[in-house]
């Protein structure tokens, strides 16, 4: 079987407040809930090492649930914060599976990188029963055999992006979407209110959500499934099947 996962950053710190992983204690998330309003700087949080020990083991009992020794992991990026080889080997020692590929990201030392996996690439489109697999650990608007249907996993955004990969606008989007729709109905003197605000946004949405793309990175918490599992091919497959559709029709259209 294939498994997927990206931005583990083991032995990262900051990590965790910054990206609200489940290791803050009580008085640190009241920080965080502080600093999300911008009553404290966000850089007053500190993490400890028992939090960071906490994490790493949590994602290394994730993954070892579910990827067995036969199995192939395709890590997408940011596997660990140190550049110290006998490091980065201890965190890929602990994991069972024999078979562990790297996609470098920006936090990924080469250098140290080398020989620590069964092999590694800037990135890397895999083809899995009959499926091409595009891997990278930064968001591509198009990718190796985009066209034909190839899918694109990625990292690096801490599910940033998963809301725009699944029909839903980014907040800024929204913003800036619902400030102009008003600009421009009071400037013919027509009637805005929130039902048609709420019809024209959807619109705008229902452009998203057609690109087959999925963010794999820890961060991208899935409801009932524990912190750091990674998603399998077929998870993967379920989570693009309403997708295709959409896709092909997008594809079809675009030919004429």
């Amino acid at each position: 079987m294939w498994h997927f996962l990206a931005d583990t950053h083991f032995g990262h710190a900051n990590i965790i407040k910054y990206c609200k992983r489940p290791f803050l204690n009580d008085e640190q998330l009241q920080m965080h809930e502080w600093a999300e309003k911008g009553l404290i700087d966000i850089r007053e949080i500190k993490i400890d090492n028992s939090a960071v020990v906490q994490m790493d083991q949590r994602i290394i009992d994730s993954i070892n649930s579910v990827v067995e020794y036969d199995d192939n992991l395709v890590i997408i990026g940011d596997f660990c914060l140190s550049r110290d080889p006998k490091i980065i080997r201890s965190y890929r020692k602990n994991i069972v599976c024999k078979n562990v590929y790297l996609i470098f990201g920006n936090h990924d030392n080469k250098k140290a990188c080398e020989g620590v996996f069964t092999a590694s690439y800037e990135n890397y489109l895999f083809k899995i029963d009959g499926q091409e697999v595009f891997t990278s650990h930064y968001p591509c608007r198009s990718w190796e055999h985009a066209s034909n249907g190839a899918w694109m996993l990625y990292g690096h955004v801490h599910n940033l992006y998963h809301p725009e990969d699944n029909g839903k606008l980014m907040p800024y989007d929204n913003k800036i979407l619902a400030e102009g729709f008003s600009s421009v109905f009071a400037k013919y003197n027509l009637n805005f209110n929130d039902d048609i605000k709420k019809e024209l946004l959807d619109v705008c949405a229902s452009l998203k959500g057609i690109n087959l793309t999925l963010d794999v990175g820890v961060d991208n918490v899935r409801k009932g499934v524990p912190f750091g599992t990674p998603w399998s091919m077929a998870d993967i497959r379920r989570y693009m099947q309403p997708k295709i559709g959409l896709w092909q029709t997008r594809k079809i259209k675009s030919i004429f």
